[in-house]
């Protein structure tokens, strides 16, 4: 058998263009998250891929669920192999929101850009502790191993609010660093990640 379903076939994971073909994602790790701090996504460790091999990387996680309520999801970026966690940063976001009592346009979230910024970014807002609350999205990083260019950035998340309101977030901007970026870390503003997973994925050239 050959093609695109030939080449995957028996796989365990991920996906592979067919000789010739386009690009396609690539699942190169994936971690589950139970009661940790943080997790971390190292280029050279544990099988982990953050260089220029691929042009776009993107983060998925499902279900993030805290310790502790009215926390954010938050992400961090090295160029020192995982050394420190803070690349300076520059973002914008931008929330929507329904409740059972109305809904909100989207606005401008001041309160959370950065501008020139070493801290976490944040990815959501005030996320929920009940059982069935939690935070899931994507975060998308182009060209890390770029030794010229400012990285780009953008993440799209949906998470239950405290208030038991939904909320959709869009946040976009640039990492400040023109040396290669071959770490990102995953936290939360409060407590620790009792579930989830986050999953990485390269986008083939």
């Amino acid at each position: 058998m050959s093609g695109p379903v030939g080449d995957n076939t028996a796989r365990a994971s991920g996906v592979i263009a067919s000789a010739g073909g386009g690009g396609s994602w690539n699942l190169i790790k994936t971690l589950t998250a139970s009661g940790d701090s943080t997790l971390s996504f190292v280029n050279g460790s544990a099988d982990v891929i953050l260089d220029s091999t691929y042009n776009a990387y993107c983060f998925t996680f499902s279900n993030i669920h805290g310790s502790i309520i009215n926390y954010e999801l938050t992400w961090n970026g090295s160029t020192d192999t995982g050394s420190s966690y803070a690349v300076s940063k520059t973002m914008f976001a931008n929330r929507t929101w329904k409740c059972s009592g109305g809904s909100g346009a989207p606005t401008d979230d001041t309160g959370a850009s950065l501008y020139q910024s070493t801290a976490v970014a944040p990815m959501n807002n005030s996320l929920g502790i009940d059982a069935d609350e939690c935070c899931s999205g994507q975060l998308w990083l182009y060209s890390l191993g770029s030794t010229i260019f400012r990285k780009m950035y953008n993440t799209h998340t949906l998470n239950t609010h405290s208030s038991d309101c939904i909320y959709g977030w869009i946040t976009g901007g640039e990492i400040e660093e023109t040396s290669a970026v071959d770490a990102i870390q995953f936290s939360l503003s409060t407590g620790n990640m009792d579930a989830g997973v986050i999953s990485l994925y390269g986008l083939g050239k």
